[in-house]
């Protein structure tokens, strides 16, 4: 039976790596990517997973050579699929490079070391880690690892059902393999990437393990514990790499590593009612939350005291209960049907773009995902699960604990559901096909945004938005459902408000009147903690350092002041002679660019605060945007209606021009590993024939084209990296594949006026979005992945 043990009891590298690394989303961890002896893992493929290594035992797909011939008898299938089974969706975005990191593991830096990360065009890596969970893993990957997978079907759903007691007699009877049926999996997908790859697990008993990352990728790519550090390691090596591939070994070699493994999992009935997670039924939703606090069933939960996560194991096993394994569990629990089958991509579509929970199986107790029952298969309702979230969306409701944590919570003033028409492409072609309905909140108490986006703030998490009405007043909205939590400013603000800025902790905000003193707020409560004297007025730009202790203040008249802390005198102050455009911090708080017109201040920020570096800008009477490379040492600065250049923050010297040819540049963006380039342009003769071009950053090198039809004003990645969205035409947005191009879907309707600003929310799933004078928007495309 099941039972809950803290997950320092499996302590073998693989099984860390793999209960650690699944929260990501993307498939089965393997801690071992490298081709079995049976072969590279291919779609099609029916197998099972041993010690952290796919092993193949056939292959479904005849119409690719994909045979595994390591078996002394081979499998015969019979009878044959369709050959439109195996169609690929290849839209899925690939992976990296970059480092692939489990919950509690954060990179860190230690005395006389600089963290840093994998650097364009090179192939050092410099970095510690630490592990603040009882256990933990890290995949890292220096080149681009990319994606496949099926569609689902019910053709092949129903195949694997009649068929999975003959696959497991294969396996059992005729090898002789010691596994169970639940075991055998249909691969519907893979991640896989070069050979330079890098993975390491975390255990220890203390909660807190180090480990330090040197070296060169690759072969040369080394991986080491600081023993001298943390006395406790003990037991098998923890950490792994790609062993290089010579030259001669030819482009088939490239790309053969299976980090990620996608399966179909099926799981039959045996009468045992082994997890209670849920307790709806086929077709249906959970019942509303009355808000009364009352218990429901016995919940899986962490542990409150070590404040780490509680995994599932198997006590026969030893092993965890993966997320899959979890789902089928409820399926079987909530519905009548004698086989559960589901797919590691339904995980995503339950969560609905939301962060994998610590304890999976709490979450759909308390989610309740509809189950359809189909000739005795149960599977999650992807269309009922789009309904469901849709309907508590049009209905938000205020909960015992909303009124705990939020004492002037308020339905009046919330935001209002709009409608829009989505358009996405079809699967096989590239003609589109609406969703009839689809919902999005409006925050429509809210006016004068154009071209303002200083006038509004979310949240580091995205979960609020603060924004400035026509009044001196702001309102503080929740993004999930649009209800109203506070409003700041009856009793503290006497004139126009030009500025807000959350705190990275998102329990205060600094609010800049024109022409008083700057206001730090309690979110929650309302009230004002403290007031900052300022020695310049005209305030029109805030921006807290992202470990929340800096906090920079730019004047239209040129004047600049930053606070230790927004709670004392302010500890530095400047005139730079011309009138401020914005204010960016690095990623690490160490810089701080300030965008004037005709050049950008770059100031180091630390324990002293100086100036670093000038950039000087062509064309002054232009607007101008900044955005910094992950690790600093980079800043693309954007000129409105010319160009996109990146330029070295050390001495300024510029780095990479976008190749326009010619076109006018309107909108640019790094995606979120500073590797690519994302510029928008149009004909300057006619204002139309959008496209993105996307670059390579470190040599300018072209990726791909995007045309977005006319328009485009503004462009964001996601900050997963996975997506770019675009505003073109009058009120439309576009989302597309960063790393395909694919128009992933087309929102019309969103508006009858121009947008102003679109960007993505830290989940990856919402876009926010600016009208021209008017109020602001949000729009999720979790469904639109869904229905993909």
């Amino acid at each position: 039976m099941f039972t809950i043990h803290q997950t320092l009891d499996s302590r073998a590298p693989y099984r860390i790596y793999e209960a650690s690394l699944s929260e990501l989303g993307s498939g089965c961890p393997l801690w071992y990517p490298e081709p079995h002896v049976t072969g590279e893992p291919q779609i099609g493929d029916v197998g099972y997973v041993r010690d952290g290594a796919f092993v193949r035992l056939f292959n479904l797909n005849s119409t690719a050579d994909y045979s595994v011939k390591h078996w002394r008898t081979a499998y015969k299938v019979e009878p044959s699929l369709p050959e439109d089974v195996f169609a690929l969706d290849k839209r899925n975005a690939p992976m990296g490079p970059g480092r692939f990191k489990s919950r509690g593991v954060e990179e860190i830096k230690l005395e006389g070391e600089a963290t840093g990360g994998v650097e364009s065009g090179s192939a050092t890596l410099s970095a510690s880690y630490a592990c603040r969970e009882v256990q933990g893993a890290l995949l890292v990957l220096k080149s681009q690892a990319y994606a496949e997978s099926l569609y689902d079907n019910e053709i092949l759903e129903k195949y694997m059902t009649l068929e999975h007691d003959n696959w497991h007699a294969y396996a059992r009877g005729t090898l002789g393999h010691r596994i169970d049926q639940e075991d055998i999996v249909l691969v519907s997908g893979w991640v896989k990437a070069p050979a330079d790859w890098a993975t390491a697990a975390f255990s220890t008993h203390n909660s807190t393990n180090q480990l330090s990352a040197k070296g060169q990728i690759g072969h040369l790519f080394g991986l080491g514990f600081l023993r001298s550090r943390h006395k406790s390691y003990s037991g098998p090596e923890m950490e792994r790499s790609g062993a290089k591939y010579p030259k001669k070994a030819g482009s088939d070699a490239l790309k053969d590593q299976c980090v990620f493994v996608k399966r179909y999992k099926i799981k039959k009935r045996l009468g045992i009612v082994r997890i209670m997670v849920a307790g709806a039924g086929s077709h249906a939703f959970p019942p509303e939350d009355d808000g009364s606090g009352a218990d429901g069933p016995t919940a899986l939960s962490s542990d409150q005291n070590l404040g780490v996560p509680v995994a599932l194991f198997n006590e026969e096993k030893g092993r965890f209960i993966e997320p899959l394994d979890v789902l089928l569990e409820y399926i079987l629990e909530v519905s009548e049907a004698r086989y559960a089958i589901a797919r590691d991509e339904d995980i995503d579509s339950v969560l609905g773009g939301a962060t994998h929970p610590a304890d999976f199986s709490t979450y759909l107790r308390q989610r309740q995902p509809p189950v359809v029952v189909d000739d005795n298969r149960g599977r999650i309702a992807t269309l009922d699960l789009m309904q469901h979230d849709q309907s508590k969306l049009r209905r938000p409701r205020i909960s015992r604990p909303d009124i705990e944590r939020w004492p002037h919570i308020s339905m009046n003033g919330s935001a209002v559901v709009q409608f829009a028409r989505v358009s996405l492409p079809q699967k096989k072609k590239q003609t589109s096909r609406e969703l009839a309905t689809f919902p999005y909140l409006l925050f429509n108490e809210t006016t004068g945004i154009t071209r303002n986006p200083h006038r509004y703030a979310l949240s580091t998490d995205g979960a609020l938005i603060a924004v400035v009405g026509q009044t001196p007043e702001i309102t503080i909205w929740r993004t999930s459902d649009g209800l109203r939590l506070s409003r700041l400013g009856e009793d503290g603000q006497r004139s126009s408000i030009t500025a807000i800025t959350f705190s990275p902790d998102g329990r205060r905000l600094v609010s800049a009147p024109w022409s008083q003193e700057l206001i730090v707020w309690d979110v929650v409560h309302g009230a004002p903690l403290s007031r900052l004297p300022r020695h310049s007025s005209h305030a029109a730009f805030l921006s807290f350092s992202p470990c929340g202790r800096y906090l920079a203040c730019g004047s239209t008249n040129g004047h600049i002041e930053i606070w230790n802390s927004p709670s004392g005198p302010s500890a530095y102050t400047s005139s730079l002679g011309s009138e401020i455009l914005g204010l960016v911090y690095d990623p690490e708080g160490r810089q701080l660019a300030v965008v004037l017109r005709g050049k950008v201040v770059i100031h180091l920020v630390g324990s002293r605060i100086s100036e670093l570096t000038t950039i000087r800008l062509p064309h002054t009477e232009k607007s101008y945007t900044a955005t910094f490379s992950p690790n600093g040492d980079r800043i693309l600065i954007c000129v409105e209606g010319q160009s996109a250049r990146v330029y070295t923050t050390k001495k300024g010297k510029e780095a990479l021009r976008s190749d326009t040819r010619g076109r006018s540049v309107v909108a640019a963006a790094l995606s979120p590993d500073g590797a690519t380039l994302a510029s928008a342009s149009v004909d300057p003769d006619r204002g139309a024939d959008a496209i993105i071009v996307l670059q390579e950053s470190s040599k300018g090198t072209e990726l791909r084209r995007i045309p977005i039809l006319v328009g485009g004003s503004s462009l964001s990645f996601s900050p997963d990296g996975a997506f770019i969205v675009a505003v073109w035409d009058l009120g439309s947005v576009t989302v597309h594949n960063a790393k395909s191009g694919t128009q992933v879907a087309r929102l019309a309707g969103v508006s009858q006026q121009p947008l102003t600003d679109v960007r993505f929310l830290p989940d990856s799933r919402r876009i926010l979005f600016a009208y021209a004078g008017g109020p602001l928007g949000i729009i999720s495309i979790a469904d639109t992945l869904r229905v993909h």
